[in-house]
């Protein structure tokens, strides 16, 4: 017996797809949406992280004139905040992978569903019809800067321009 196939989600993308920049390229997420992740998490482990080495040189400048169980009491309560905002630093890093993994995982899993329903589609529709191609038409007037992005049918004549915006008097 042949074992049974698995369902299409379960099956993983190339590894290249997981990195954001090239997820971003393939239009599965947006440069925005990137960015809000990053800012959300990514930024904040970089400022914990980024905090501990300044931290220890003001502690270590501030207890050089201090007795000596002073600085033991000054040294147990730095190493208990170092310890905190590197734990701080890899929470906000994991949590801001694994966020961009379900992202693009998720967008991945969507593409793919789309993908299969119009493969299935167009193997389904028997008529030997082709389907309508789009075509894109751009047209670009630098006086005002105007551009009119217009996408038509390819069994349509394309439309014609719009006519520039009317320039504020200054």
């Amino acid at each position: 017996m042949t074992a049974p196939s698995k369902p299409a989600q379960d099956e993983m993308p190339p590894s290249s797809v997981l990195e954001p920049e090239y997820a971003v390229g393939k239009g599965l997420i947006t440069q925005d949406e990137f960015n809000a992740m990053k800012n959300e998490f990514f930024s904040e482990s970089e400022l914990s992280v980024g905090l501990i080495l300044p931290l220890i040189l003001l502690v270590s400048a501030a207890s050089y004139w201090m007795l000596p169980w002073m600085r033991i009491v000054l040294a147990i309560a730095l190493s208990g905040a170092c310890g905190l905002l590197y734990m701080v630093g890899v929470e906000r890093r994991f949590q801001y992978r694994f966020e961009l993994k379900i992202l693009i995982l998720g967008r991945w899993d969507k593409a793919k569903e789309a993908a299969q329903k119009s493969s299935s589609s167009n193997s389904s529709g028997g008529n030997g019809k082709k389907p309508p191609e789009e075509k894109l038409s751009i047209a670009v007037d630098l006086n005002p800067l105007t551009v009119d992005f217009r996408t038509g049918s390819t069994d349509k004549q394309p439309a014609a321009p719009t006519p520039p915006l009317p320039r504020a008097k200054t």
